[in-house]
């Protein structure tokens, strides 16, 4: 097999190996809703697991890569690859018969025991990565163009495959044969690749022998290259930040839209992560993302800006892509919501393998740090504000950190942040204090400014009008719109949860009071029993 065919068979190993980890995400999810009770919490305990697991596994992979003592696993990095992909098989299979055994969900503080479970399931799918981009760095596979054309072709071939899995399983498998069931097609698909990969690339030696004789050595004094360094962890953190903030907030706000079902979960995901895969392949290689990394954040900043008057249209709209499609209900706002979830991704979607093209070589701590803020994003869109901070308020924040992103982007820059290889782990901690005065100030601005940009608040009874449990004939009606739906009725009480917005409205045309959560009538009694 030759050197290209090799790296081809590569990356269809890869879109699968990716559609099965995403699959297996999905499936958590919908596992980890039933049994925490939360979907917003549940969300962003299945993303905080996954994205701590493999942040772990591939920081701890690249270091001991770097060790003196894994010379033989450096010689054969995709050896260690396949090796991975049938431990990532194996304990996926393991941590889905713990989620479900009553001894684990009784544990003292059982949320975190779940969550420890997911991230020591995901520790191996994370070590494949440093283990992949060695392969593609040191000649293993690949042929034509620069090394870092091909490290950004395998993070993004990898994130398109995440994008199949996600939606295929959220969307066919899960409703058709089941979650269990799902689970082990995905499962069985990773130890096919495993496997494949163990056959095909068992005897493949490297093309550049010289990179191998020794691990490049780290910057003798941290101060000479603190100006540069920090910046760039602090956009890598800040990148990974806002991506999965708006992950889990674009989930919370379509919920409302489309239902609070499975379909929601992986339809957000499966967009988010098809932006990120043609982000990596398209946008990376302009020169407008290696020396501008300000402008594409700004971009986004625009148009969410944007989106916030938009956001209470979204009932309107999702009824105009019904009655224009004729499409199923189901098919049409999921479909919706990909479009609207998509675009902002792909812009954003380049940032961190555009950083990572110039650093193969510290992929694992660079993914790292990426997933910690990654995490952090998601936990701040998802339980820590939900049910104490409104979801305008929470608009905001996000807003704020995408310009603390684009602020973030021109200073690194201007420091010429590419110039040297970075010191990770003895600038962490001064480079998570400057992302955090990025926020927390770009928050005051954000909020203080709420008054004069945004005079007009949403208003929830448009939000939370349901129209995803509407009967067909008004979806299908042309002259109902949602103004004409709630004549006459009057919002009388309105709380916000963790989980589930709660409303009370009363219909005076229909003498009755309608309790509602999440847009959906959960109960309805007489307004005036005599």
């Amino acid at each position: 097999m030759s050197r290209r065919a090799r790296y081809l068979y590569l990356c269809f190993l890869l879109v699968t190996s990716g559609a099965a980890v995403m699959g297996i995400e999905v499936v958590w999810a919908r596992t980890l809703q039933r049994l925490l009770g939360s979907t917003s919490f549940a969300v962003a305990t299945v993303l905080a697991g996954f994205l701590l697991g493999m942040g772990a596994g591939a920081h701890f992979v690249e270091r001991f890569l770097r060790h003196g003592s894994a010379r033989s696993l450096a010689m054969r990095p995709l050896v260690g690859y396949g090796v991975c992909e049938l431990s990532a098989a194996a304990f996926a299979l393991l941590a889905t018969v713990l989620l479900h055994q009553t001894m684990v969900r009784s544990l003292p503080f059982a949320s975190v025991w779940l969550l420890a479970l997911v991230v020591a399931a995901t520790f191996p799918i994370g070590a494949t990565f440093p283990l992949l981009v060695s392969a593609v760095q040191n000649g293993f596979v690949g042929v034509g163009g620069s090394i870092e054309r091909r490290v950004r072709q395998v993070y993004g071939v990898g994130a398109l495959g995440a994008a199949i899995g996600g939606t295929t399983a959220g969307l066919l498998l899960i409703p058709q044969i089941g979650e269990w069931n799902t689970l082990l097609c995905l499962a069985t698909a990773q130890v096919c690749v495993g496997l494949a990969v163990l056959h095909a690339f068992r005897n493949v030696t490297p093309s550049n022998e010289n990179v191998l004789d020794s691990p490049p050595e780290l910057p003798a004094s941290p101060s000479e290259t603190f100006a540069t360094h920090v910046p760039m962890i602090a956009f890598l953190f800040l990148s990974g930040w806002v991506v999965f903030f708006w992950e889990v907030l674009w989930t919370r706000l379509l919920v409302l839209v489309i239902g609070g079902t499975v379909h929601a979960f992986a339809v957000v995901t499966g967009s988010v992560v098809l932006g990120i895969g043609l982000g990596s392949l398209l946008l990376s290689p302009l020169r407008l993302v290696r020396h501008a990394a300000w402008v594409l954040p700004l971009v986004v900043t625009v148009l969410t800006l944007i989106g916030y008057t938009i956001v209470p249209l979204l009932p309107e709209a999702y009824l105009v892509g019904v009655r224009a499609s004729g499409a199923s209900p189901l098919v049409c706002g999921t479909v919706g919501a990909a479009v609207l979830v998509f675009v902002p991704n792909f812009l954003l979607g380049c940032l961190f393998p555009s950083v990572l093209s110039h650093w193969s070589d510290r992929a694992g701590s660079l993914y790292a740090i990426n997933s910690v803020g990654a995490v952090a994003g998601a936990f701040i869109a998802g339980p820590a504000t939900a049910g104490r901070v409104s979801l305008e308020d929470t608009y905001h924040i996000g807003v704020a950190s995408l310009l603390s992103l684009t602020f973030v982007g021109g200073v690194w820059v201007r420091a010429g942040a590419r110039s040297e290889k970075p010191s990770v782990t003895s600038r962490g901690v001064r480079a998570v204090v400057v992302v955090a005065l990025c926020v927390v100030a770009g928050c005051l601005v954000a909020l203080g400014a709420r008054s004069t940009l945004f005079k007009e608040p949403w208003d929830p009874k448009r939000l939370l009008s349901g129209v995803y449990q509407w009967p067909l004939a008004d979806l299908r009606d042309e002259t109902l719109s949602v103004e004409k739906r709630f004549e006459g009725r009057r919002l009388l009480a309105l709380v916000s949860g963790a989980e589930v917005i709660v409303s009370v409205e009363l219909d005076e045309l229909a003498n009755t009071v309608y309790v509602k959560g999440n847009g959906k009538v959960e109960g309805s009694v007489p307004a005036d029993p005599t």
